[in-house]
């Protein structure tokens, strides 16, 4: 394994085969100690010589701790706080840091089975934020997977998430992008496991909806549920944003003057239902009004480099990792 802090700096072992580009370590190049978790780690520091970067040595039963020793240096130095932020392909687990708490994991790579994403987060915790980009090769993620009680959860491919999932999710903020078929009566059991007080932490999701699946039955959903019409006197007029990546959609979704609200008796929390033609939103108000200046959509233009044509949607949020 090498690693890489936005190329920067540049970790590995003597023996890694792809590392002959940057030998020989001369003797005469300067130790550097590292203690972690009562391990003392003795590496050796080079430059690389293709941009000039350090490149720190160490032996190969070192190399899955030395980036938590150098993380948590940095952070000691430097008054910091201990943050651990991976970018990883699950392709090279064997060499994950051994760390079984992670803030921010961003997953990367090639297709792997259910089964062997299920292992890895039985191991791991995530849990401010977890960015899925890797594609699902074959089978289901465990629907009280672990991955389900990050803070933050954001999905950009198919087949990873489903209604049944975020039943099961503990965390505040949900965002499915990658397409995802539901049906009526999956949107029925969300609402019901909301009702009957799960989902506890919630703040809010937003799911992409496949276009090709038959659309949502509002009238069926209607009649199972006591909607409300927004009530100015009990809550805003406008979301506020909370999840920690950015987001952009056609229509304005904080706006929720003509949306419908759920009250949640057990609590008396507010949540308001926005079934769209591509989409399915989910607010909590854990804050009834917010700040106006919380809840502002930047609107933005994309331009079609082919037809010329112009495209607006509202952009929210920003990503932190």
């Amino acid at each position: 394994m090498n690693g890489i802090t936005d190329e920067l700096l540049m970790w590995t072992n003597y023996d890694h085969p792809f590392n002959h580009d940057l030998h020989p370590i001369e003797f005469r190049n300067q130790s550097i100690f590292y203690c972690y978790d009562g391990t003392n780690i003795e590496c050796r520091i080079s430059q690389n010589p293709t941009d000039g970067s350090p490149v720190i040595w160490c032996d190969n039963k070192h190399m899955n701790i030395l980036p938590l020793a150098i993380h948590y240096s940095v952070c000691q130095v430097f008054n910091l706080i201990d943050t651990i932020q991976i970018i990883f392909e699950l392709s090279e687990r064997e060499d994950f840091p051994e760390t079984n708490r992670i803030d921010n994991l961003r997953l990367i790579g090639s297709p792997m089975e259910a089964d062997e994403y299920d292992e890895f987060f039985e191991k791991v915790q995530v849990s401010n934020h977890l960015k899925i980009s890797s594609p699902l090769e074959k089978g289901v993620i465990k629907e009280d997977s672990m991955l389900l009680s990050t803070n933050h959860l954001i999905c950009n491919q198919r087949d990873w998430i489903t209604m049944r999932h975020l039943i099961n999710f503990n965390g505040k903020t949900a965002i499915i992008t990658g397409g995802l078929h539901v049906s009526t009566q999956e949107i029925i059991d969300f609402l019901n496991n909301w009702i009957n007080g799960g989902n506890e932490n919630l703040e809010m999701i937003i799911v992409t909806l496949i276009s090709s699946v038959p659309n949502i039955d509002l009238s069926w959903i209607q009649e199972n549920f006591n909607f409300k019409p927004w009530d100015p006197k009990k809550r805003g007029g406008r979301f506020k944003y909370t999840a920690i990546h950015a987001y952009s959609h056609k229509t304005d979704l904080l706006d929720c003057t003509n949306a419908m609200d759920l009250e949640r008796k057990t609590d008396n929390k507010l949540a308001t239902v926005k079934i769209e033609k591509e989409s399915f939103i989910f607010f909590v108000w854990n804050d009834p009004f917010p700040d106006s200046m919380d809840t502002i959509s930047e609107k933005q233009q994309i331009v079609n480099p082919f037809t010329g044509k112009k495209r607006e949607y509202h952009a929210y949020g920003r990503s932190e990792f």
